[in-house]
């Protein structure tokens, strides 16, 4: 008995004498494809074929962004503005050389005789001016004639088709097509800007583009665009007309009243807005 008592108390002596035993973090494992390779390591690698996918939309953004010219970046982004307005701005078609003429002989434009080619003489009649071409009393048949190159005519002997998408050149012209065809809709013989074209009647009897009392009518502004005039664009109509000046006599043209210069701006500006695409 005191042999087994002597024996206990020197298993607790040992225990507390001796140091204790903590196990410690384990190593974290180690990818083999990290470590230095040598002559005599290397890495294995795959015979899988790289997948091939299209770029996502947020990795061309980034590459927009992160490649390229910085300057010509700039200048892209100056040009087209921002990426969401220059998505809006290439999203729709430019309206077709052919189409374009049509449209304006529609609504009572004197376009001459459709189609124009490239073997038109714009200086002949029916397109043939009156004033020398440096003057401002252009006819809209001459400047849509004249200028069927920058509006994007299909030159189809040099392999060149008809431009899809409008560039600053095409949609300057055509703003300039616009407001000549807007001074032959409204001017002193037709005050109220009656369309004699087949496209527009009102109750039987050609449509005006304006009222007695020199408001923007409805169904005439319904007409020119091509589809139902809303109540703030009628608005905005009768602002343009109310708000302008008049257009001082200049390189043989006649000066025009206040109100018929607000007529022609309000034309014009309806059919830029609509036709150009901007």
């Amino acid at each position: 008995m005191r042999n087994d008592i002597l024996r206990v108390v020197g298993v607790l002596v040992l225990s507390g004498c001796l140091p204790t035993y903590e196990p410690g973090a384990p190593s974290p494992a180690r990818d083999p494809a990290e470590e230095q390779t040598g002559p005599e390591r290397v890495p294995p690698t795959s015979q899988e074929p790289v997948a091939v996918r299209p770029e996502l939309p947020q990795d061309q953004v980034s590459i927009y962004r992160d490649q390229g010219d910085p300057a010509a970046i700039a200048a892209r982004a100056m040009e087209e503005g921002a990426l969401d307005i220059a998505a809006r701005r290439h999203s729709c078609m430019k309206m077709k050389y052919e189409t374009l003429g049509r449209l304006l002989q529609s609504r009572g434009v004197n376009m001459g005789t459709l189609p124009v080619t490239l073997a038109t003489d714009c200086t002949a009649p029916p397109f043939g001016v009156t004033q020398p071409v440096e003057t401002l009393s252009q006819t809209a048949r001459y400047v849509y004639c004249d200028s069927r190159l920058t509006l994007g005519y299909p030159q189809y002997a040099g392999r060149l088709s008809e431009a899809t998408s409008p560039t600053t050149a095409s949609a300057t012209k055509q703003a300039d097509l616009f407001v000549t065809a807007a001074q032959e809709l409204v001017n002193a013989a037709n005050p109220l800007g009656t369309l004699r074209g087949t496209a527009c009647m009102e109750g039987g009897a050609p449509a005006r583009l304006f009222n007695p009392d020199n408001t923007c009518n409805e169904a005439g502004v319904t007409c020119l665009q091509g589809y139902p005039a809303t109540a703030d664009q009628l608005a905005l109509c009768n602002r343009l007309v109310l708000q302008a000046d008049i257009t001082p006599a200049r390189g043989g043209r006649q000066q025009v009243d206040a109100v018929t210069t607000g007529k022609q701006l309000a034309v014009a500006a309806i059919l830029m807005g609509v036709h150009i695409c901007e």
